[in-house]
């Protein structure tokens, strides 16, 4: 059995918001941690703003992984050109998402470095 992780990552990788709606619990959350942005609460709302934003990132959809830090399961998303770390998240679930929690450099820039330094990966400026 996949899971719920590694499922992410594929279907984050194959562009498929279908399969990363089926992911999500049907009360899951997303939160951009450090922002002002409200918390979107359930699947419509995740997928239609921060899956629908993450997938349309860059010209190039960012690539995710999977990256084990200090025994904390992360997805790192990269750009597919350079490499850099554009935003990172964690999810909470084991058979379905039921929370993920955003990072990206304009609100956690510390956690970025951390994890792009972890990595050895260089991040991105934020634009």
């Amino acid at each position: 059995m996949v899971d719920v992780t590694t499922a992410f990552v594929d279907a984050f990788n194959a562009g498929d918001l279908a399969r990363l709606r089926a992911l999500l619990a049907p009360d899951a959350t997303a939160e951009v941690m450090g922002s002002r942005f409200p918390v979107e609460r359930g699947p419509a709302d995740i997928e239609a703003k921060s899956l629908t934003h993450m997938l349309s990132w860059s010209p190039e959809r960012l690539r995710a992984e999977r990256f084990v830090r200090d025994g904390a399961d992360w997805l790192l998303f990269l750009d597919p050109g350079s490499g850099a770390l554009e935003a990172a998240a964690t999810i909470v679930g084991s058979g379905l998402i039921t929370r993920i929690e955003y990072f990206v450099g304009w609100h956690r820039p510390q956690v970025l470095a951390a994890l792009g330094a972890a990595r050895g990966v260089t991040v991105a400026k934020p634009s």
